[in-house]
């Protein structure tokens, strides 16, 4: 298992080095891979965080932009046959999150991606449907009221979204990494998901995890990517559109709200959401 962390801005990537510390477990690869941005604070600052932290991290710079997919297309070809875990440079989790995916991989072996819950917007937004939110107060108490979740029926996703990714090693070696020449940004995250399920795998959610995002990010793929997109996959407008109109995410995020609300009843904070979002 590896953990690639894809740079952002240097406020967000200090935070999220930060979460990475607290919560991985001892051990566990970090590469932390800036795309050549052009934010002159990220390079001292992931370079001293790999000489501090204690974890095996290393930090690499392009020595010019790649763009996002054929960045994250090139990190993941450099690591055959290991699971891998993309995190976004401003993705924010808390201890315990690695154990849970790797948990849910583990018992369903059909599964070529996790996503997560995440306050960003996206598919598995939380607490709205396809909007952000702020960043919880309590990353914490959110983060356990989603262990408290089942994982035994992990609902489908029509393309994995969200700050952190999940791929199994197993699915990267028998349908090959990111098109990185059709696409330029999230269509190849698109393209992957399709090819999955085209052969039999499935792109779910893993409803344990909730993993915040401390930046809003673009969660579809637009422009060129879209149409190319369009163009290989017929159906995924369709798909995607069907997913929006029906919710089918709308049971879990009662139940996490529900769960949510038991504990900080018992904490005696209040109602369900409102001390945790601002």
């Amino acid at each position: 298992m590896v953990i690639l962390v894809c740079v952002t801005t240097a406020p967000a990537l200090d935070e999220c080095l930060a979460a990475l510390d607290r919560s991985l477990p001892a051990g566990t690869p970090v590469l932390v891979a800036d795309d050549a941005g052009g934010d002159p604070r990220v390079a001292p600052l992931a370079h001293g965080w790999c000489e501090r932290t204690r974890l095996p991290a290393h930090f690499l710079r392009r020595d010019r932009p790649y763009g996002r997919a054929r960045h994250r297309g090139y990190l993941i070809a450099d690591h055959p046959g290991q699971d891998l875990v993309l995190l976004d440079g401003d993705a924010l989790p808390v201890p315990g999150w690695l154990e849970a995916l790797q948990r849910c991989a583990g018992a369903h072996p059909d599964v070529a991606t996790l996503s997560t819950w995440s306050n960003g917007v996206g598919l598995c937004s939380f607490p709205r449907f396809c909007e952000a939110s702020p960043l919880p107060t309590s990353l914490d108490t959110i983060a356990a009221a989603a262990a408290r979740m089942g994982d035994e029926q992990l609902p489908e996703l029509p393309m994995a979204q969200g700050p952190c990714l999940y791929l199994r090693a197993d699915a990267l070696r028998r349908l090959g990494s990111w098109d990185c020449d059709s696409f330029e940004a999230l269509g190849a995250d698109a393209d992957f998901c399709h090819r999955a399920a085209s052969m039999g795998w499935r792109n779910v959610l893993c409803p344990t995890v909730f993993v915040g995002r401390s930046e809003s990010a673009v969660s579809e793929p637009v422009g060129d990517d879209l149409r190319r997109l369009s163009a290989r996959w017929p159906s995924h407008q369709e798909e995607l559109a069907r997913f929006l109109l029906s919710d089918p995410l709308y049971p879990l995020r009662e139940k996490l709200t529900e769960r949510l609300a038991e504990l900080i009843g018992a904490a005696r904070h209040g109602g369900p959401q409102g001390d945790l979002f601002n």
